[in-house]
C-alpha cells in the first residue's frame, strides 16, 4: 500500500474519532519501540568505544555525530504514516465501547 487514505481506515474504524484514538495508541507503541532501540544502540556504542566504560554512555556529541542524521528526520512523521498503514490493513487489533468490552 503505498498511501493510506482516511477511507482506506474508515473501512476498519466505526468514526473518525475512534480512528484518531487507535492511530495514536498504536503510533506511541511505535515510538517507544525506537526510542529504546535508540538507547540500545547508545549503549553499544560506548561500548564499543571504550570497553572498559562498563556501559558508560559518552558525551551527545559523540553519540549524534554517530548516528545517522537523515533517520531522525525521517522518524519523525513514520510512527503516523505506520500506525495509519496497519490500521487499512487490518493489522491493528481493537475494541470499541460500543462492543461491550472496555
Amino acid at each position: 500500500m503505498a498511501r493510506v487514505t482516511i477511507e482506506d481506515c474508515m473501512e476498519i474504524v466505526e468514526n473518525r474519532f475512534a480512528l484518531s484514538v487507535v492511530a495514536m495508541k498504536r503510533a506511541k507503541q511505535i515510538v517507544m519501540k525506537k526510542v529504546e532501540e535508540r538507547e540500545k544502540e547508545k549503549k553499544l556504542m560506548a561500548a564499543e568505544a571504550d570497553p572498559s566504560s562498563d556501559g558508560e554512555i559518552p558525551s551527545p556529541e559523540v553519540i549524534e555525530k554517530n548516528l545517522d542524521k537523515s533517520s531522525r528526520v525521517q522518524d519523525e512523521y513514520k510512527p503516523v504514516i505506520s500506525a495509519l498503514k496497519e490500521i487499512a490493513a487490518g493489522k491493528i487489533e481493537f475494541s470499541s465501547p460500543e462492543d461491550g468490552k472496555s
